[in-house]
């Protein structure tokens, strides 16, 4: 009876010296899976206007015409409107590629766009009676704007158009191929 009762008294002073139980590990809240993709985007008249004029000038330089994809239009929109909600070009006001610190490669990802090529052309036009055509003017005009505009291996694009407070007008173009796709096979003619 001894023995048992030192045996009790020992085992209760070896539990009392163990660290007290962890509080339980609450789990991971559940990951989000990724937006669905939209379906249906609206376009305004200048964004339509935009797509139709690159489209004119890859047919002028014997290229295929891109098809519009609703995610591009929506990273595309989205990047033009929070031009215009802060109403300046970027973070500098000279460079519209980052605004608030991000950069097309964050914006392509958050729009959950698959790609094998990417490239973006911004702009801003003011005081002009058709600034989508003076847009293109510029683009057209610009080497490396043009370059974008004029890519071989893209198949799709993404405009956005938003009007600032100012009234400067903020132009976004996203041109894509998606991974999904093999790239275009060039043709001796």
């Amino acid at each position: 009876m001894c023995r048992k009762l030192l045996i009790t008294a020992l085992l209760t002073m070896l539990a009392a010296c163990a660290p007290a139980p962890k509080k339980p590990v609450e789990p991971a809240p559940p990951t989000r899976p990724a937006p669905a993709a939209p379906t249906r985007v609206e376009v305004s008249g200048l964004e339509q206007a935009i797509i139709e004029a690159t489209n004119e000038f890859r047919k002028d330089n014997r290229l295929q015409p891109l098809d519009p994809d609703v995610r591009l239009i929506v990273i595309a929109q989205r990047h033009a409107r929070n031009m215009a909600r802060q109403d300046k070009f970027g973070d500098s006001d000279r460079n519209g590629h980052v605004l608030d610190g991000r950069n097309l490669a964050y914006r392509i990802q958050v729009g959950g766009y698959q790609f094998g090529r990417v490239a973006e052309n911004v702009g801003y036009q003011r005081n002009r009676t058709d600034p989508a055509r003076s847009m293109m003017a510029g683009w057209k005009g610009s080497t490396g704007h043009r370059r974008n505009m004029l890519l071989d291996d893209i198949t799709e694009i993404g405009v956005g158009a938003a009007q600032g407070k100012s009234g400067r007008w903020y132009f976004v173009q996203v041109f894509g191929r998606p991974t999904q796709m093999p790239r275009p096979i060039k043709t001796a003619q």
